[in-house]
């Protein structure tokens, strides 16, 4: 008994807890309920009948992202896959092979990235587009394409113009999203950004914030000047991220904006002031 006793009475800080998937209890098969999971998700967004065919995106096993990723490792935070996961997943390359795109080196959002930017292309000339985006991933209103939210397909298609992609590309630069990616955005803003905007002067750059700092900008080219600014501000100096590892305004904006950018064509690594700022003629 006194072993018991003095294992109890020690501090929670004395231990690491850590979180672990498990099996539900009320299942017997696992996997086939899965499999019937799926199913039942693919046939409910055929059952729209809004296209003449479909294709299915799945991530692949590597992601440029991870070795991308200085300031904080990429999906640091997520918890472990569910445990038929892998196993389902086989089963549905060999069920559905015909219609799955698999992602190389990238994810899922980046293929339909890619389709996002053929259907602009083919809008551009013809005035119509080719493709219909199904996400669950809010990174995907970052391309101006019609979409349709599949957790939420009551919305019906959206047709997301390219000001407003912009404007969550930019919003997401600046208030990052580390609850599922682990990607920092800015962590807080200077003093002299929150008087220029009104804001409090709560640590951090969160929803609030990053919709006042963009809520007057009328172009997109105003979008990531607003950015810039609040990257320059904060950023007033060099900062070292790990050991012997220095980065300035202009590598944490770098970095962010490569992990937080859909890939519009196959091998794209984005740089936010080649492929953005120079085809704006924003001034640096």
């Amino acid at each position: 008994m006194d072993y018991f006793f003095s294992l109890f009475s020690r501090n929670r800080e004395d231990f690491e807890i850590t979180q672990h998937v498990r099996l539900r209890s009320d299942i017997e098969n696992h996997l086939e309920e899965a499999e019937k999971q799926f199913a039942y998700f693919v046939k409910g967004i055929k059952d729209l009948n809004v296209a003449d065919d479909y294709k299915l995106c799945l991530g692949g096993k590597s992601n440029f992202r991870y070795e991308a990723a200085k300031i904080l490792p990429y999906k640091g935070s997520r918890s472990e896959k569910p445990i038929v996961f892998a196993d389902l997943k086989d089963k549905i390359l060999a069920q559905y092979k015909s219609k799955v795109v698999v992602a190389e080196n990238c994810e899922a959002d980046d293929d339909l990235g890619i389709y996002g930017a053929k259907n602009q292309a083919y809008f551009k000339k013809t005035g119509k587009y080719k493709y219909l985006l199904g996400y669950i991933d809010k990174d995907i209103k970052q391309i101006w394409s019609p979409s349709l939210f599949l957790n939420h397909k009551e919305l019906g298609i959206q047709f997301i113009t390219p000001f407003e992609a912009a404007h969550h590309f930019a919003y997401q630069v600046l208030k990052g999203d580390l609850s599922v990616d682990n990607i920092q955005g800015l962590p807080d803003l200077a003093l002299e950004t929150k008087e220029k905007y009104g804001l409090r002067k709560a640590v951090g750059c969160g929803e609030v914030a990053a919709t006042t700092i963009l809520s007057e900008c009328k172009d997109i080219k105003s979008l990531f000047e607003r950015v810039i600014e609040c990257y320059q501000a904060y950023y007033s100096e060099p900062k070292e991220i790990t050991e012997g590892v220095v980065y300035d305004w202009k590598d944490f904006l770098r970095e962010n904006a490569l992990l937080l950018w859909m890939m519009r064509k196959k091998d794209q690594r984005f740089d936010f002031f080649e492929d953005l700022c120079k085809p704006l003629e924003i001034k640096l």
